[in-house]
Formats: structure tokens, C-alpha cells, sequence
């Protein structure tokens, strides 16, 4: 049998204790550091200028291979850089544009394209043809639901019908094919 002595409880509560409080204390010195770098972070980041200014690029020497001016458009000469991407300004018509890197450069340019070929085709005579021609289409619906109120309502009731039997055939056939495909 093992006798506890009043010396040996006294030392377990006093072991106790210390690591308690060198948790507590290990935990405001964890605190304490986290801190301070956090102070350091944003003290560099608050001085960063102070270094070394960004550098001003050329477009003409970052992209080669692209055209930076033509008649629908203008590549600014000076592009800037955070370090990382560059920011390139496209002069339009209708405002400036911003592009972030080389491919998003591209990707403007293109838009710009096929902007102004769709304000070419809007102000062509087939264009205009077309619109009048769509125009008169709808006049003629609109008269006939006015000379025929009750047949154009029958008639729209049947192709709504005819829309809710094709999309039920197109449910059961995905159905049956995702049947098929877990019976594999």
C-alpha cells in the first residue's frame, strides 16, 4: 500500500499551477509576437514607396506582335506595372478601356473589333431592311390579335401546349438515359 504524504500533494498542486501559468503566459507571448510582426507588416508596407518607384513600360516594346494603333482604336505608349501585371489603356470612341496583363489586352482589342463591325452592319441598308421587315412582322401579330382576339388565344394555348409536351418528352428521355447509364 502506498502512502501519499502531505509533501507530495503539496508538489502536485504546486506542478499544477506552474503549468498553468506557463500556458497562460506561453499564450500572451504567442500574442505578443503575432503583434509585433503584424506592425512590422504594416510599417513596410507603409514605407514601400520610400524603396523604389514602379516602373513606367512601353507598349510598344512589351507587345511586339500586337498593332497599337489603327482606325477604331489606340494603345496608350506608357503602360504601367505593379510588379506583377501590367495595365494597359486602350483610347475607343466611346471611353478608355483597362487591360490587366497581356492576354486581357488582347481580349479588349478584340471587342473593340467586333464593336465597331457590329456599328458598321447597324448602320448598313440590311440591317435597316431587317428591322423594318421584323417590324411589320410584328405589326401583322398584333393586328391579328386585335381583328381576332379569340382564335390568336387558341391558337397561343396550343403552342403553349405543344411546349410542355416537348420538354416533358425531353425529361423522360434524360430520365431514361440516366437510368441507362446507372444500370451500366
Amino acid at each position: 500500500m502506498t502512502i501519499i504524504s502531505i509533501k507530495s500533494i503539496a508538489n502536485a498542486k504546486h506542478r499544477a499551477e506552474f503549468s498553468k501559468s506557463c500556458l497562460f503566459s506561453q499564450s500572451d507571448s504567442l500574442a505578443q509576437l503575432y503583434s509585433a510582426l503584424l506592425f512590422l507588416l504594416f510599417a513596410s508596407i507603409a514605407h514601400a514607396e520610400d524603396y523604389e518607384p514602379l516602373p513606367l513600360l512601353t507598349a510598344k516594346s512589351l507587345f511586339p506582335d500586337i498593332a497599337l494603333k489603327t482606325e477604331h482604336y489606340e494603345v496608350m505608349p506608357q503602360v504601367s506595372t505593379d510588379g506583377f501585371l501590367t495595365r494597359t489603356v486602350i483610347k475607343y470612341k466611346h471611353g478608355e478601356f483597362e487591360a490587366v496583363g497581356p492576354g486581357m489586352l488582347k481580349i479588349r482589342l478584340n471587342e473593340i473589333e467586333a464593336l465597331t463591325k457590329l456599328e458598321e452592319f447597324e448602320s448598313s441598308d440590311e440591317f435597316k431592311q431587317g428591322a423594318g421587315e421584323s417590324l411589320s412582322d410584328k405589326k401583322g401579330g398584333i393586328q391579328q390579335l386585335v381583328e381576332n382576339p379569340k382564335e390568336t388565344a387558341h391558337g397561343m394555348s396550343e403552342g403553349v401546349g405543344r411546349f410542355f409536351k416537348r420538354v416533358g418528352r425531353t425529361a423522360k428521355t434524360g430520365y431514361q438515359t440516366a437510368g441507362d447509364i446507372l444500370d451500366e
